[in-house]
């Protein structure tokens, strides 16, 4: 299986309430990390749901980054998950 989907798993699973792993689960500190990995990987996550997880990536060629305008950034809403196309792939 997938280390990317391995990765997905884990951060469904909830841990017991009140434990040093779930107040590390809550920060997602893990997660943003796993993240910054997984934009460097040669298989990328641009769309996942499931329990207690919600990924949704956009791919951009890089030149079309080189004269970002901050303001249009924060207010492009274009590319939704609900309304592109799309592979899907499902586990067990």
């Amino acid at each position: 299986m997938s280390t990317i989907v391995e990765a997905v798993k884990r951060f469904c699973e909830v841990p017991t309430f009140g434990t040093e792993d779930y107040n590390l689960w809550v920060t997602q500190d893990d997660f943003l990390s796993f993240l910054c990995g997984n934009a460097q990987d040669a298989e990328t996550i641009l769309y996942a749901g499931a329990p207690h997880t919600f990924i949704h990536g956009v791919l951009v060629p890089a030149a079309d980054l080189e004269s970002l305008d901050i303001d249009d950034l924060l207010n492009w809403n274009d590319c939704t998950p609900f309304d592109s196309w799309g592979v899907t792939y499902t586990f067990p």
